[in-house]
């Protein structure tokens, strides 16, 4: 399962430059591979029950997300507001399936 996940995140990746190319009757190409890609990850996370612990960048990211959203009670544009926070929310779903799915070795002994 972790493999099918290491291999949609290397579609989504590479769907990126074509962010405005529309799958006639559905979205962008990339919004349908992102969906599968955050469902697949998703499925992978509870069928391993390997979760990994977020780090500093997840939270102030989910902070500012928060505050973005605490806006929305008094903002005047309201649709505009919840847009950009909306944006913000994928741009946190796809770092996490990053940092979820992609393995950083780290040296445990320094040199």
């Amino acid at each position: 399962m972790r493999s099918i996940s290491e291999r949609l995140l290397w579609v989504y990746v590479f769907t990126l430059p074509w962010d405005g190319l529309p799958i006639p009757g559905m979205w962008t190409i990339t919004r349908t591979a992102g969906l599968v890609l955050v469902g697949t990850t998703a499925l992978t996370v509870l069928s391993e029950s390997r979760f990994r612990k977020p780090d500093w960048v997840l939270g102030f990211a989910t902070a500012f997300i928060l505050s973005g959203a605490m806006t929305l009670l008094w903002t005047i544009s309201f649709g505009g507001t919840f847009q950009a926070v909306w944006t913000s929310a994928q741009l946190l779903g796809s770092a996490w399936v990053v940092r979820q799915t992609v393995y950083i070795y780290r040296p445990t002994s320094p040199i």
